[in-house]
């Protein structure tokens, strides 16, 4: 079962995880002088890009762009899941994710386990690994995902749409093709 883990922790899990595994070579290209290097960011609740994405089309905030971030090891988007609805199982080829749940309760799926979790719960799903998250709560169930190396988060800014958006928006074929593009394989396509 997933442990409750304090906001602390989370932090020096995210710190750990983020941490590159050895350190990049040196270039001309990579040396940025200080005041064109990325320094961080602090973001309130309401900041971030604001976008509806994906094939759940949830809203989500991406908080660590990778566009933006120039330098960082890791993205990060915060959203939610429906009472009733999920994020489909899937994987990733290139990414390790980490997944906080901040509201609600849910089952986990990792590899071919499933897991009742709640407010607390903490998912560390390995590059290659299936997992996803089913709300089988009543309430609304928010969460935070860190991705390393960054680079993820583009997916949704590509599927996504700007809140309100009354047009089409990608067609399932297009957000498959964003899917394999960035990585992502769904074990059950929709």
């Amino acid at each position: 079962m997933l442990e409750f883990i304090s906001r602390r922790v989370f932090l020096q899990l995210a710190a750990v995880f983020a941490a590159p595994s050895r350190p990049a070579p040196v270039s001309a290209q990579s040396i940025q002088p200080q005041s064109s290097r990325w320094t961080g960011t602090v973001l309130q609740a309401d900041e971030g890009e604001h976008l509806v994405s994906g094939r759940r089309r949830a809203p989500m905030r991406i908080k660590v762009d990778s566009r933006k971030a120039v330098g960082a090891t890791m993205s990060m988007v915060i959203s939610e899941v429906a009472a009733g609805a999920s994020i489909p199982i899937h994987l990733h080829r290139h990414e390790d994710e980490l997944i906080f749940i901040h509201t609600g309760s849910g089952v986990v799926t990792l590899g071919d386990r499933k897991v009742p979790s709640s407010a607390g719960a903490m998912l560390y799903a390995p590059r290659g690994v299936w997992h996803g998250i089913e709300n089988t709560g009543s309430d609304l169930l928010t969460w935070c995902a860190i991705w390393s190396p960054p680079g993820f988060e583009q997916f949704f800014r590509e599927t996504g749409v700007a809140p309100g958006f009354t047009g089409a928006g990608p067609t399932p074929d297009q957000i498959a093709e964003s899917a394999r593009k960035y990585g992502m394989v769904f074990r059950d396509p929709a």
